[in-house]
């Protein structure tokens, strides 16, 4: 398996799972900043909490920069916004790493919370600190990650209905 592979399946398994909660509208305010460890060939999760969203986002991107040794592969959701074209739109950001990898790569899902929660688009990927605009990697990538979220028993199902 190429690096980046596992890195991908893991972001787009844990994507499927942080789409399938913030779907609750009516339960899920914000969603927790949430990661998972594989090691061994085992999950391990874990909420990071703070006093606030942005504290708890960096305390958890610290965390794992410090335990990543610990984790065959990682990936972390939280979410958060993006502006464009002057216009606030909500996201969910899944950065994801595996051992040989020098930075994380990130995966932005837009979303609607009203009327009903709804996935705006292909995610945009971030490669290396730069957005993927190569056709032929982002293709690759977002086929790599299809397949990470179709392998979430709940949030897989539902992926499609969701758009």
């Amino acid at each position: 398996m190429i690096i980046l592979d596992q890195a991908v399946l893991l972001a787009g398994y844990l994507l499927a799972h942080s789409a399938l909660n913030l779907s609750y509208i009516n339960e899920v305010k914000v969603l927790t900043p949430f990661s998972i460890c594989l090691k061994n060939g085992q999950l391990q999760s874990k909420f990071h909490k703070g006093t606030n969203q942005a504290e708890a986002v960096a305390l958890a991107k610290d965390e794992l920069k410090l335990n990543q040794s610990k984790c065959d592969a990682w990936a972390f959701a939280r979410e958060g916004t993006l502006e464009e074209n002057g216009r606030l739109t909500n996201t969910l950001s899944v950065s994801s790493w595996s051992a040989g990898m020098q930075e994380p790569i990130v995966l932005v899902q837009r979303f609607e919370r009203e009327p009903k929660f709804k996935l705006i688009n292909d995610p945009i990927i971030g490669v290396d600190g730069a957005i993927a605009i190569n056709s032929e990697q982002s293709k690759n990538i977002l086929s790599l990650l299809y397949k990470g979220i179709s392998q979430h028993e709940d949030g897989g199902l539902l992926w499609s209905s969701w758009h």
